[in-house]
């Protein structure tokens, strides 16, 4: 025979891996959802890490910009997608988490408080180390084209060979 009796004796004889119901395969789909969950800081961290630029109308990565100039980034990206915003204080501590290190400056004892940013590719490493996980960089050109996975997304870092791209 078959139907329900069969399939709860299926179910009730299948072994369980532990492993995977605690560390579930990381599948594009479950990047995908790690992506889309990323609080609103982070998300607005891994675009300007993304474009290569502090804020949105600079040109290159700077290693310092203005806090409120930041702060104030931040915010109108924040508006755009509708999300809740952070206090100037909350934000300073979500982005010491992205980029660990991250330090405070001021130029002269009445200029504007700076924070002093690290190169580019070491503010993408420990945003990386933030998410644990490996990010495809736009400008970070693949060995070959047609293995490409998508612009600015993560990759699993138990895939070597790159297959599931998110």
């Amino acid at each position: 025979g078959g139907g329900h009796a069969a399939f709860l004796h299926a179910l009730l004889n299948s072994s369980i891996n532990d492993h995977w119901l605690r560390q579930p395969p990381n599948t594009a789909a479950r990047k995908a959802l790690k992506r889309r969950s990323l609080p609103p800081a982070a998300d607005w961290w891994l675009e300007r890490l993304q474009d290569g630029r502090i804020l949105m109308h600079d040109k290159e990565w700077k290693g310092e910009a203005i806090r409120t100039a930041l702060y104030a980034d931040y915010i109108q990206a924040v508006q755009t997608s509708g999300s809740q915003r952070l206090t100037r204080n909350q934000f300073g501590v979500e982005l010491r988490k992205f980029c660990a290190s991250l330090k405070s400056g001021r130029k002269d004892r009445t200029g504007p408080r700076t924070y002093v940013l690290p190169a580019l590719d070491v503010a993408r490493r420990e945003f990386e180390t933030y998410l644990n996980d490996r990010v495809e960089w736009d400008d970070a050109p693949p060995s070959d084209p047609s293995d490409a996975p998508r612009q600015g997304t993560l990759t699993d870092p138990d895939d070597p060979e790159g297959d599931e791209p998110f």
